[in-house]
């Protein structure tokens, strides 16, 4: 048989109960906290640039003064030298030119259409040397000058972008890592870094 509480073992009880329910309650609430200081941090507009993402049907974008530009990831992992943001930004018209025989050549077509878009660059397409099925011309980093820079996207496993002459960029990515590449390179001209 169940044993009947006193009066001061039944506000024991509730006492305790109340407590379970308060802590209960504080843990929710901070973890919502939390999650909305996340939220607002990672999406939020920062001080130091005139930015902000978007997420919309499942596509990335930053909104900048030149309007909204979509990306595929978020500005990370891909150091773009500053000496190559200034060849990017002080030129007025770049030439991409790779290997036309790659399997990744259409990846590097992809970046040229992007540049043309989403930047106020004039895009040429360059091969790195002659190629029956394309009447591109072969262009390289000898080609390069102040007006017209040369990025130059050579196959390579391990991902970088330096500046291989005055005015050559030299992209060295190999398959989904040239659209990482691209991100960081339009990243790097609006400067969201």
């Amino acid at each position: 048989m169940a044993r009947k509480l006193s009066r001061r073992e039944l506000a024991e009880e509730k006492r305790k109960q109340r407590n379970k329910i308060f802590m209960g309650v504080f843990i929710i609430v901070i973890m919502v906290a939390s999650t909305f200081a996340f939220i607002i941090s990672f999406f939020g507009s920062s001080e130091q640039a005139p930015f902000r993402y978007e997420i919309r049907d499942d596509q990335l974008f930053v909104r900048t003064s030149a309007g909204m530009i979509p990306f595929y990831n978020f500005p990370q992992g891909i150091l773009i030298p500053s000496d190559v943001r200034s060849v990017l930004r002080s030129s007025e018209q770049v030439v991409f030119s790779a290997n036309a025989s790659s399997d990744d050549f259409s990846l590097v077509e992809i970046v040229r259409f992007d540049f043309s878009e989403f930047t106020s660059l004039q895009t040429r397409p360059g091969l790195l040397e002659e190629n029956e099925a394309f009447s591109f011309p072969v262009v390289t980093c000898a080609d390069a000058t102040a007006q017209q820079p040369v990025l130059v996207f050579v196959e390579d496993t391990i991902t970088s972008v330096s500046l291989a002459s005055e005015y050559c960029i030299e992209v060295r990515a190999l398959g989904i890592d040239i659209i990482f590449v691209r991100d960081a390179l339009l990243y790097a001209y609006y400067n969201l870094q």
